[in-house]
């Protein structure tokens, strides 16, 4: 459901907040209206402070018992855990269930155990029962309730069914259903227009800047996550969204600084463990990055496959990284057991050349020759698996046998491919032959100037905008 963000900013609610706050504090008994309660609970639950808005929801029911608002907090929590039966028996906890909010909370029961259609039934009765001058809001209800769940279609039905179509609230719901269905470049116009409109909400920015995350536009995901926390400061999606970007640039110590600070707003968040875990892979900083990666295992919910898959192929590489095989072999096959769970094991090219990347780094050339030949062929010689074998010979220092990969790569290059090239330039460079290497780095700095700075980054100014890499090195002598 919708939570007005411009109320957190008003004086009445910062006033109630601090008198909360302060009575917690001091162990007092602070009495106070349940809407003002309610109120809290989702200032705390929108900025991801879970525990916080649970334990002022326990609060307000020893207060006021059966009240509607904090019991549709603990309802949603337990559905949040899968918990069907506790879900159904707090809402049905509530005490005035003519409220619209009782309404909504058990067609939400419905959808969330995958129930679509009696949700539907339900609801379609409830709207023909509803004054003609209710339907916008009701459609609101409703499409920001399958969005929630991840439902587009119905959610867009819902919408299309309201006479305002300019509404900001459907704007911002339409936005999060552009999203959930991959369409970008919709949902980036919708939210562009509500900021165009109110450039002072935290959230817009941080959905703007999501959005650019899977678009791998980092440096404006940052863009958009400044303008978060400039608004709204230490919010936790601004200060996700931030740490990833700065990761996705590669600026990893400002990445581990915005997880550090997100994890001191959401902690034991596995996520996050995970990927700070990667940001110390990168500084080669083993026995941190294991923490946080045994941290991350620990917190992890087991059931989200790609997150498991991250934390044990960073494990294995930790292991491998301190010459440990046997252990970096184990942890890889627990990753594969996630990754395949419905394919027989073994049969992924990419994940071969990732065993055969651990064998080469403890020193199994010819195991991981092997492994990597073998990926190659069952690729069909795909160029995405090819150009991942030389870099990692390029990363164990094998220049020469990555050249011989990468003439082999060449030949099968779709038209446009601009991947490579710095990883060539370099082993060329690094095996002295010079002049061919300057032609590759020359045309990788004018392809992909990104993949430059990624390897050859210390050989330019710093601050130096990649743009510039062709103009500054077309005249360097080496």
């Amino acid at each position: 459901m919708h939570i007005d963000e411009e109320l957190f900013k008003k004086d009445r609610f910062k006033r109630n907040l601090k008198q909360y706050e302060e009575a917690m504090k001091e162990g007092r008994t602070v009495f106070m209206d349940i809407d003002d309660l309610t109120d809290i609970i989702d200032y705390y639950n929108y900025d991801g402070l879970v525990d916080d808005a649970n334990n002022v929801a326990d609060y307000a029911l020893a207060l006021y018992p059966g009240s509607i608002g904090p019991l549709v907090f603990k309802t949603r929590q337990a559905l949040v855990e899968n918990n069907y039966e506790k879900a159904r028996d707090l809402c049905e906890q509530i005490e005035d269930k003519s409220d619209v909010d009782y309404f909504y909370l058990r067609a939400e029961l419905l959808i969330a155990e995958g129930k679509t259609q009696e949700a539907e039934d339900l609801l379609l009765a409830r709207y023909e029962e509803t004054d003609r001058d209710e339907h916008d809001n009701f459609c609101l209800d409703v499409g920001a309730l399958y969005i929630d769940y991840g439902y587009s279609t119905p959610a867009r039905q819902w919408l299309e069914r309201m006479r305002d179509w300019d509404n900001n609230e459907r704007l911002e719901i339409i936005a999060r259903v552009h999203t959930n269905a991959g369409e970008y470049e919709d949902a980036t116009e919708c939210l562009e227009r509500l900021i165009d409109q109110n450039p002072f909400v935290s959230r817009f920015w941080n959905m703007l800047a999501l959005i650019q995350l899977c678009n791998g536009e980092y440096p404006e995901c940052l863009s958009s996550a400044e303008y978060s926390l400039a608004i709204t400061p230490n919010n936790s999606d601004g200060l996700w969204c931030k740490a990833k970007a700065l990761l996705g640039m590669n600026e990893t110590e400002g990445a581990l600084e915005y997880y550090r600070r997100f994890l001191e707003r959401i902690p034991d968040n596995a996520r996050a463990e995970a990927d700070m875990g990667s940001c110390y892979l990168q500084l080669s900083n083993l026995e941190r990055a294991r923490e946080c990666l045994l941290l991350a295992e620990t917190h992890a919910d087991c059931s989200d496959n790609m997150l498991m898959v991250q934390i044990y192929d960073d494990l294995a590489y930790v292991y491998s990284c301190m010459q440990q095989l046997g252990k970096a072999l184990y942890y890889l096959g627990k990753a594969e057991d996630y990754e395949n769970e419905d394919n027989l094991p073994g049969h992924d090219p990419n994940r071969i050349v990732l065993v055969g990347h651990i064998y080469l780094q403890n020193h199994q050339k010819d195991k991981a020759l092997e492994l990597f030949d073998q990926a190659i062929e069952m690729s069909e010689e795909n160029p995405e698996v090819m150009l991942k074998v030389c870099v990692s010979l390029y990363d164990q220092g094998e220049y020469e046998t990555s050249i011989a990969y990468f003439r082999h790569l060449e030949t099968n290059m779709p038209k446009g491919w601009k991947f490579g090239f710095s990883y060539m330039a370099g082993s060329l460079l690094k095996t002295r032959q010079l002049n061919e290497g300057v032609e590759y780095l020359k045309k990788a700095c004018l392809l992909n100037s990104r993949e430059v700075k990624l390897v050859f980054g210390d050989m330019f100014p710093a601050g130096m905008p990649c743009e510039d890499y062709y103009d500054y090195i077309k005249n360097v002598k080496f």
